[in-house]
């Protein structure tokens, strides 16, 4: 009787303990709740896509018209290289320069200027040094696939350059200089006539520097200061282009 009555009091300790556990826990529940309580209901947000045909799930990135603008005087490496996710592999200041997109090599990575391809035939690549950036108007890259779209079949994308008339202006003439150390100067021209249908453009670019800085060379005992030899380097260009547009529908360039 006594080994009853001890089991029929431990299960009524059980039930009871099990009971004050429920009791609390629901409790506490309820008071954090109660601390959440400023929660603000807002409306659904509708977010819509419009693609463009021909182009579906592809990668295209146009550069922007501002940070061309304040680059007229780099070249496209030093563009790329500050405004895209390109990756620039360059060697200094006038020596090669070679993107690479998507991981993959640099002649895997196709340049066009408008839609002429100007990668060299027997290395496949493209010195992006030799390209100012005041000869252009417009870079768009495209990655993967979508360099399917211009028919290059590059595996890691294209860069693509383009020149575009602009009919709002009448006349326009412009003059660039720059000058830094180690006699470095940069000299670009644009002339742009427009009359009734008819455009022309004219671009003179000229870029000069000796190169010849001064280093630490540590591959001689005593290190000794000594100036930079033979890193001279001497870019010039001259772009001719003409518009003409009949009807406002076709466009002769």
């Amino acid at each position: 009787m006594n080994l009853i009555r001890l089991i029929k009091r431990t299960g009524y300790y059980i039930t009871t303990l099990f009971g004050l556990i429920f009791l609390i826990s629901s409790i506490s529940s309820r008071l954090y709740s109660q601390l959440l309580s400023d929660t603000i209901h807002i409306r659904e947000v509708t977010i819509i896509k419009k693609e463009t045909d021909g182009e579906p799930a592809f990668s295209r990135s146009d550069l922007d018209s501002i940070a061309l603008r304040g680059a007229q005087s780099h070249s496209l490496s030093e563009l790329l290289n500050q405004y895209s996710s390109v990756y620039v592999k360059s060697t200094g200041r006038g020596a090669l320069s070679t993107a690479s997109i998507r991981g993959t090599g640099a002649s895997h990575a196709k340049l066009y200027w408008n839609g002429i391809p100007i990668n060299s035939p027997m290395m496949g690549q493209a010195d992006l040094s030799l390209i100012p950036v005041f000869f252009l108007d417009n870079v768009s890259i495209y990655s993967g696939g979508s360099s399917l779209l211009k028919g290059s079949g590059a595996l890691g994308g294209i860069i693509s350059l383009e020149n575009s008339p602009n009919w709002n202006n009448k006349t326009e003439v412009s003059l660039r200089s720059e000058f830094a150390s180690f006699r470095t100067g940069i000299i670009s021209s644009k002339m742009s006539i427009h009359k009734n249908n008819w455009i022309s453009c004219s671009r003179i670019y000229h870029n000069r520097s000796v190169n010849n800085y001064p280093y630490l060379n540590t591959h001689v005992a005593p290190n000794e200061i000594e100036r930079l030899r033979n890193g001279d380097y001497m870019k010039s260009g001259i772009l001719q282009e003409i518009y003409c547009r009949i009807k406002n529908k076709d466009l002769f360039s």
